[in-house]
Order: C-alpha cells, then sequence, then structure tokens
C-alpha cells in the first residue's frame, strides 16, 4: 500500500487533536478509496486506447502503477471526470509528475467533490480543516464530511462525529457524536473516541466495560495505540 507523501505542517491555529485527526485521515482515505477508484475504473486497462475520453482513466491507473506519474497526470487531465479530478488533485497535492500545487490540488477536488465523488468529499473536508491550498474552515470541513458520511463513508463519519463531540465549526453534540461513532467502527479512530465516551459517560451512560471493550479493539486494529490505563 502505497502512502501518503503528505508533508505539510498543520498551520499553528489547528490544534494537535484536530491536526492527527485529519493528517489520518487524509492517509487513510486517499489511500484506500483512490486505490478502490483505480481498481474499479482500471480493469479494462489492457483493451483501452486513447481514443475515447472514457479510456484514459485505466490507462492513467496503468501509468501509475508503473511509477510514471507525469503520463498519468497528462492522463487525468483529458479524463475530465470526477475520479480523474480526485486522482490529479492528489499528484498535485504530493507534487508527483507535477510540480506540488496545492491550490490547483484544491480546486480539482472541489471540482470533484461538487460532482458527488465521495472520496474526493471526505478529502475535501480534510483539506478545508488543515487549510491546504485554501483558508483552514471547520465549518467547511464539517459540511463536506457531512456529504460523505451521508453516503455511508465511514472515515467522514468519524471525523464529521469528532467535530460534534468537541463543537468544532460547528455546535457540540456529544450524543450526536456517539451515533455516528457508533455507524464507524470499522475506522479503529472511531473506535477509540467511542470508548472514551463510554469511559467518561459524555453523550452515552457511562459504561467501563464497553469502553474498554472499544478502547482495546482499536489498539488491536489500529496504529494509533491508544490503549493505556483509562481510570
Amino acid at each position: 500500500m502505497v502512502q501518503s507523501t503528505l508533508g505539510r505542517s498543520p498551520p499553528a491555529r489547528i490544534s494537535p487533536i484536530w491536526a492527527f485527526l485529519a493528517l489520518a485521515s487524509m492517509t487513510l482515505s486517499t489511500v484506500a478509496m483512490s486505490q478502490h477508484a483505480f481498481a474499479a475504473e482500471g480493469l479494462a486497462g489492457e483493451t483501452t486506447s486513447r481514443s475515447n475520453k472514457t479510456d484514459l482513466f485505466p490507462l492513467a491507473a496503468k501509468a501509475v502503477g508503473a511509477g510514471n506519474y507525469a503520463e498519468a497526470a497528462h492522463l487525468l487531465a483529458q479524463a475530465e471526470t470526477p475520479a480523474a479530478y480526485f486522482e490529479l488533485s492528489r499528484l498535485y497535492r504530493d507534487g508527483q509528475g507535477v510540480r506540488r500545487d496545492l491550490k490547483k490540488a484544491f480546486d480539482l477536488l472541489t471540482r470533484a467533490a461538487t460532482a458527488g465523488y465521495v472520496p474526493a468529499q471526505t478529502d475535501l473536508g480534510v483539506t478545508h480543516a488543515l487549510g491546504l491550498g485554501t483558508k483552514a474552515d471547520p465549518a467547511k470541513a464539517a459540511y463536506w464530511y457531512g456529504k460523505a458520511a451521508d453516503q455511508g463513508e465511514v472515515i467522514a463519519r468519524t471525523n464529521l462525529a469528532r467535530m460534534k463531540e468537541i463543537g468544532d465549526g460547528i455546535p457540540k453534540d456529544e450524543k450526536g457524536a456517539v451515533e455516528l461513532y457508533e455507524k464507524a467502527l470499522k475506522d479503529g479512530r472511531a473506535q477509540y473516541y467511542l470508548g472514551k465516551m463510554y469511559q467518561d459517560g459524555r453523550g452515552v451512560k457511562a459504561d467501563r466495560l464497553s469502553a474498554l471493550t472499544f478502547i482495546r479493539k482499536a489498539a488491536d486494529e489500529s496504529n494509533i495505540s491508544p490503549l493505556r490505563r483509562c481510570w
């Protein structure tokens, strides 16, 4: 699995916990979703040509697989589909095959998200949270997380739940946060945060056994190493 090369530090006004949340999301959503997109739309790669724009995405997928990012960027720019805009935004964000340009990446990501492409909606939320290519805006981050969360995207649900939990950019709603975490349990971060809410009795009745269960599960299934003495 190719890891995100995102190296920009979050703006000073972003809290450490928010930066952790957003950076973790950027890695998870970009890697998992973009690979899914290339897999889903690139299966016909062996028989495609450049004569049709619908053929360009699988050709770009092959170029990425071969490490030819410049060729991939060229093909994606011609494809003009939401998935292509999303993948091209990644290349501009990371400076792969093109000169790194966060504003260009933001514009492409916005175009894909506005067209209803769920992976782009999640990453656009992260982009607004961190201020990558645009001014940091938690309210806009919450808006785009909400768009993706409504379509079942797990990472967006975790991020939106966290914002509801702490009241960042949207009104604080601990009960709503619990409900979203419960819908995002495939994400280890959701397990951890839900466990903490059970531990503290926030948005849900305090329950030490449930708290320990979720926190241990998060420690077992993720890289955030959350398990330590909590009480």
